[in-house]
């Protein structure tokens, strides 16, 4: 191996950490925009944030999910919120990872779409559309056991260290 070849894994093996980066930096930014805290400045709440962008699995790095994670946790930052419980974007990921394993509850697939019209409202209602239903039907018939396996869900993804 020369070093050409050397530097060209380097740069390869990197490639996916600085997307994910960059991806931070761009939520941060909008972040900031959105809960009016100076862009670009050291001392808010939201601009100190990076190291609680970092995905909990390293699939979590599809940019739309990645996007959603991030904008979830800056604005419970933006708001003064805890940070530790699972985001929306990690309890999808979970209940997709599930969903490979054996077939989805009724209040768990209510669950999954529900949480993936809150991440992807432009996907998720034209897939309602197409199949003539809504979140809302699924959550009259099963909302009590979507609540939870939320809220099982979210205890259990805690992040403890995702507090600064």
């Amino acid at each position: 191996m020369d070093l050409a070849d050397i530097v060209n894994k380097i740069e390869s093996d990197l490639a996916p950490l600085f997307k994910v980066m960059k991806i931070a930096e761009e939520e941060i930014e909008a972040a900031q925009k959105r809960h009016h805290e100076p862009v670009g400045e050291g001392d808010g709440p939201i601009w100190n944030s990076f190291l609680l962008l970092q995905p909990t699995h390293p699939r979590m790095q599809t940019e739309s999910l990645y996007r959603a994670h991030c904008r979830e946790l800056l604005d419970r930052r933006g708001k003064g919120e805890d940070t530790r419980s699972a985001t929306g974007a990690e309890m999808i990921f979970a209940l997709s990872q599930a969903s490979l394993a054996a077939p989805l509850t009724s209040g768990a697939a209510g669950l999954y779409l529900k949480l993936g019209q809150e991440c992807f409202p432009e996907i998720i209602g034209e897939v309602m559309k197409d199949i003539n239903r809504s979140v809302g039907d699924y959550e009259r018939l099963h909302g009590r056991e979507m609540e939870e396996h939320q809220e099982f869900l979210k205890k259990k993804m805690r992040q403890e260290w995702r507090t600064k």
